[in-house]
């Protein structure tokens, strides 16, 4: 038997003996008796009689804390990504039924946001692109833009045809939601969209400065307003409702006090909330000086629980999860002209466009193999070594293709590597009734 690489076997100053282990996602606390086993066996794995311990040495297999042999715990990751990579029995689309937006966000990566609209030509093409993909059972939509409520005709029409089909279908929308009235909140059920993410950026003058309307700078009351409808509409909670905040270190102070307003307004859990931190990916507009690295990210999460208590973010590292659409088989950004992409930071680039649904036959499949194993990840020996990998995937695979091909220079790590205990404590304190005592 083998010690697994992604275990963190550690004694915090606050609870005692811990263990975790970032394949299985498994976090157990140890009494002193448990947890000397554990050192002993960490240090003799492959000459220690397990059958002394019949029930430990069960509970250490299945949580993946000892394997069986030399590097099986990551041979196990390698296809459990590809099983999800290549996993062909959905189609996810992110569609953009218009590039053109109501808002001038002052980082905004579409530098141009052209007033261009999805026509019917392209939704029909669209719709037989789905029709293409025989062999799936479900269907995911995430309606994104510009601004996608600009064009919410096209999204009832594109909807109206896709419920026609033989096939297990939902739907979530990115709005910055200043046309989210009552009329649309309605229509959301029948559109089977069951997530909506909405941004504000801070309280009033801030959101305003950041985030202003084309012709109104007002977006901020607008768009309470409009949450508030929507709050009231969905009382039985169907819909998964998530605020935005995009912080950097200009308006970071304000994400505890948008966290109360919100709650204060609407009552605890109704509203998601969770930040997006502002990265410079294509020059953005804001300061340079102003964007968050992990460090900043780390110290940024912490400060929220220890000195707002802030319970909802995320503290508790994530399991292996199932690959970024652009590291997924079935899983594409449709531009409102048809073209394809494999990541939304690429809409409206041609360079990194993978071809269009009006022809197929002309994909681009040397862009297409280098999103999809052409900074693999799992080719990098870091990564092979790193305890973390199971958290991060490799990071951000936009990020990791433009580090290989474009000669830049992203940080691909999480931040969790700033200060792991730390982050584990917090969730344990929030989750101590709940953690399991031993293995």
């Amino acid at each position: 038997m083998i010690w697994s690489k992604y275990n963190y076997l550690f004694v915090s100053k606050k609870f005692g003996n811990l263990l975790f282990n970032s394949l299985s996602n498994s976090f157990a606390e140890l009494d002193d008796e448990t947890y000397h086993e554990l050192l002993e066996i960490k240090k003799n794995t492959e000459t220690y009689d397990f059958d002394t311990v019949p029930e430990l040495y069960s509970q250490l297999l299945k949580k993946k804390i000892i394997i069986q042999e030399k590097d099986d715990d990551y041979n196990y990751l390698k296809y459990e990504t590809s099983i999800q990579r290549f996993n062909n029995s959905f189609l996810a689309l992110t569609i953009a039924p218009t590039r053109h937006c109501n808002f001038s966000c002052e980082y905004c990566y579409e530098q141009d946001r052209p007033s261009i609209y999805m026509t019917d030509k392209t939704e029909e093409a669209l719709i037989d692109f789905i029709k293409a993909h025989t062999g799936i059972n479900r269907l995911f939509i995430d309606w994104y833009g510009g601004e996608p409520l600009l064009a919410f005709d096209r999204i009832k029409s594109i909807t109206n045809k896709i419920l026609e089909l033989d096939i297990e279908y939902q739907a979530s929308i990115i709005t910055n939601a200043y046309l989210l009235d009552k009329t649309i909140i309605e229509q959301l059920p029948d559109l089977k969209i069951n997530e909506i993410q909405i941004t504000l950026d801070g309280l009033e003058e801030t959101h305003n400065k950041r985030r202003p309307h084309i012709e109104n700078n007002d977006s901020y009351k607008t768009i309470l307003h409009n949450i508030d409808d929507l709050v009231k509409f969905d009382k039985e909670g169907k819909i998964l409702k998530n605020i935005r905040m995009n912080v950097d270190a200009t308006n970071s102070h304000e994400y505890k006090e948008l966290y109360k307003l919100l709650n204060e307004q609407h009552g605890q859990g109704k509203l998601m909330m969770h930040p997006g931190f502002v990265d410079d990916i294509t020059g953005c507009r804001s300061s340079g000086g102003c964007l968050f690295d992990k460090n900043q990210v780390a110290d940024f999460i912490t400060d929220q629980y220890e000195n707002h208590k802030i319970k909802d973010l995320g503290f508790y590292p994530p399991g292996h999860q199932g690959e970024c659409m652009a590291r997924s088989n079935n899983s594409y950004l449709v531009g409102p002209e048809g073209d394809l992409y494999k990541c939304w930071n690429d809409i409206g680039n041609d360079k990194y466009s993978i071809g269009n649904i009006h022809a197929l036959d002309k994909i681009k499949n040397s862009m297409l193999r280098k999103y999809m194993i052409g900074a693999d990840p799992l080719d990098d020996p870091r990564c092979n070594k790193c305890f973390y990998f199971p958290m991060c995937s490799g990071g951000c695979p936009w990020k990791r293709l433009r580090n290989k091909y474009d000669g830049l220079e992203f940080d691909l790590c999480t931040y969790f590597k700033v200060n792991l205990d730390t982050f584990l404590e917090i969730h344990y304190e929030i989750k101590k009734d709940k953690v399991n005592v031993g293995l």
